[in-house]
Parts: C-alpha cells; sequence; structure tokens
C-alpha cells in the first residue's frame, strides 16, 4: 500500500462524463485539499484492510480446529487401535494416552500369577498321586451289598493292618481300633508270632454288623494259610519257617505292586541274607516310622533300629504289611539268580545289578 489515495475516487466522477470548469476548478481545489490532510475513506479503508488481514489471519486457525474437531478417515486410519486420542475443540492441539504401555506393565504379574497358580496345582496333584500310591483307598463295593447285609470290599495288596482298621472306622463299618484288636487276638489264639504279614490282601465278603472286623480279619488269615498250604513241601526244604516268608513277602508287596517283579526281588532278598548282606530295604524304616509318602532323612536312616535294614542285617522282626498271593508264592519260590542289587528309576521301571559299581552305573544311566 504504498500509495491508498489514487485507489479511492472523488464522489462527484461515478456519474457523468460532461461537467462544468469551474466544477473541475472546485473540484480540483477540494482533490488538492485532500491530498494534504488524511481523508475519512483512507482511514476506513486502513481499518478495513486491517480488519481483513486479521481475519485472514484468524481464519487457518479455526480450520484448524474444525479439522481437528473431527478427524477425516484418513487421518483416523492412520490412528494406532491401542492410542486414544482426546480432542480439544478450543485448540488444534490433542492429549495421546498409550494404552500399551500400561498393558506390558501389567501383562508381566498376570502371567507370574498364572505361573504360581500352575506350579501349586502341579504340586499338590503330584502329593494326592503319591498318597494314592502308596496308600490306595479301599474299595468298598455297594452294588455288591446283598439283602442280607453283606458288603464285599477289596483290601490292596501292600496295605497294613493299620490303614485297614482306618478305612473300616471311617466308613461305619466297625469302631476305630476294633480290626487290629481282632488280628492280634487271631494271631495269639493261633501261635503266630505276629500278625502284620498274616493276612493276605484280596476281596472278601462279610456280613454287616457287630462282629465286622473280627468276621474279616478271620477270613484274611485264612486265606493266607490256603495260599500257603501248597508251598509247604518247599518251606520244609528251605530251612526257614513260614514267618519269614511272610515277611518278606510283605517287603515286596511294600515296593512293587508289579507281580512280574516279584521272583526276582526275592532272588535278591534270599543271596543278601546267604552272603550276610543287610537288605537295605526302606520299606522297613518306612513301616517303623509310619513315613510312606516323604523322603527319609539322613538322621532316619543311619540310626540303628530293629526294622532299619541298611544298619542290620538279617529280617525285621515282624512283617509290614498285608502281602498278595503272588509276593508269598515268589517269596517261597525266587528265582535263581546272582543279583544283589535293584533300583527302581523315576520312571518306575526297575534295574537289577551284579555289584555295585553296576547300581551306581544304572543310577547315573537311569535316574
Amino acid at each position: 500500500m504504498s500509495e491508498p489515495s489514487s485507489q479511492i475516487k472523488p464522489s462527484g466522477a461515478s456519474s457523468s462524463k460532461k461537467v462544468s470548469a469551474s466544477k473541475k476548478t472546485s473540484s480540483s481545489s477540494k482533490t488538492k485539499a485532500s491530498s494534504s490532510s488524511p481523508k475519512k475513506g483512507i482511514a476506513s479503508t486502513s481499518k478495513k484492510t486491517s480488519s481483513s488481514a486479521s481475519k485472514r489471519a484468524v481464519s487457518p486457525s479455526a480450520a484448524a480446529v474444525k479439522k481437528t474437531e473431527k478427524p477425516s478417515a484418513a487421518i483416523r486410519s492412520r490412528i494406532p487401535e491401542k492410542r486414544m486420542e482426546v480432542f480439544s475443540s478450543k485448540a488444534p492441539s490433542h492429549v495421546v494416552v498409550d494404552a500399551t504401555a500400561s498393558e506390558k506393565k501389567a501383562s508381566p504379574s498376570r502371567w507370574y500369577l498364572i505361573a504360581v497358580l500352575a506350579i501349586v496345582l502341579i504340586l499338590l496333584l503330584f502329593v494326592l498321586f503319591r498318597v494314592q500310591a502308596s496308600s490306595p483307598e479301599p474299595q468298598i463295593q455297594t452294588a455288591s451289598v446283598a439283602s442280607d447285609g453283606n458288603i464285599t470290599i477289596r483290601i490292596y495288596n501292600g496295605w497294613t493292618l493299620s490303614d485297614i482298621d482306618s478305612a473300616l472306622s471311617q466308613r461305619k463299618l466297625s469302631s476305630e481300633g476294633s480290626f487290629i484288636k481282632a488280628a492280634q487276638a487271631f494271631a495269639d489264639a493261633n501261635g503266630l508270632p505276629f500278625a502284620e504279614g498274616f493276612f493276605l490282601a484280596g476281596d472278601y465278603t462279610v456280613s454287616k454288623g457287630d462282629g465286622f472286623a473280627s468276621e474279616l480279619a478271620t477270613q484274611m488269615a485264612q486265606k493266607f494259610m490256603e495260599a500257603a498250604k501248597p508251598l509247604f513241601p518247599a518251606i520244609s526244604e528251605s530251612g526257614m519257617s513260614l514267618a519269614d516268608f511272610a515277611i518278606i513277602a510283605s517287603m515286596m508287596s511294600a515296593e512293587t505292586k508289579n507281580p512280574e517283579e516279584y521272583p526276582v526281588i526275592s532272588s535278591i532278598i534270599h543271596n543278601r541274607l546267604s552272603s550276610g548282606m543287610p537288605l537295605g530295604i526302606d520299606a522297613t524304616t518306612r513301616y517303623e516310622t509310619g513315613n510312606w509318602t516323604e523322603p527319609l532323612s539322613s538322621q532316619v536312616l543311619d540310626k540303628k533300629t530293629p526294622y532299619n535294614t541298611r544298619r542290620k542285617t538279617g529280617l525285621p522282626p515282624t512283617g509290614i504289611c498285608c502281602p498278595s498271593e503272588e509276593s508269598l508264592k515268589a517269596a517261597v519260590l525266587p528265582d535263581q539268580t546272582d543279583y544283589l542289587y535293584y533300583r527302581h528309576d523315576s520312571n518306575g521301571q526297575i534295574h537289577y545289578s551284579l555289584t555295585y559299581e553296576e547300581h551306581q552305573e544304572s543310577q547315573r544311566e537311569n535316574p
């Protein structure tokens, strides 16, 4: 705007081309006078120009605000899904809240909690499996209960007299302690040196009532004698007593429930007895301490007791559980081998060895 006055026309110059000379002179003088002093038209023009420029300066911001208030589809497509954008209607700026960072912070703690819960669950299942494997719950087959009140009950191979007594009392078939008393009474009445080991595992049908424990004990002892009767000739030739074989059979039933392993394990026990070696069967110490599930401490295993077959030679003083017919037969009629060691690996597979060096090698190769 170097010459603003040249853009403004006099008020009379808009309607007629022909004007008088006086009028021209007057108009000329007025024009000269007007050029020497500022005009209202120029001021208003400046104001309008300034106002227009101001409007042009503000306009982009308003447009930006409108664009910011309602982002186009193209802009929205470029916004990450895991971001929340809060737009302001008064300013073109916006606040970005990143939800991904908070998710990353929360994620490790969630996975840690899940991992801990999984480990606890695995440990609980492992303990439950060990308890059930070492002391299975008796099966009282209520479906076979007859109208006369007879109940069929299964006593598992490897159960102790205490296990049976506890199971019967829990199911209200006899009072607590009744079966142990009945078993000991039968042993005393028939001249048996001990009760544990002379009662055979198996299925029994017993009349429900006050004499349930006594009748069950009698049936189990009689079944043991029936299983032993065909073995009497071999027992007489062995130079060992029926009580000795009852102890051996019960040790094998406590060590394993696989009847195919009994003849070789029996062979190892007899070989060790003949050579004066300690039997080293930890099941005897477990019976003595009542610990069938937890690891045995070195302090317990180093203590010399009647049942610790690591620290003494020969057999323990009594049986340690109810044997099966298979384990009793294998105790009297073992396989003929030279093995002196056996062990079960973590998968339950049994390994036999002739020497201690082979036994150690087996531990390294099959932990």
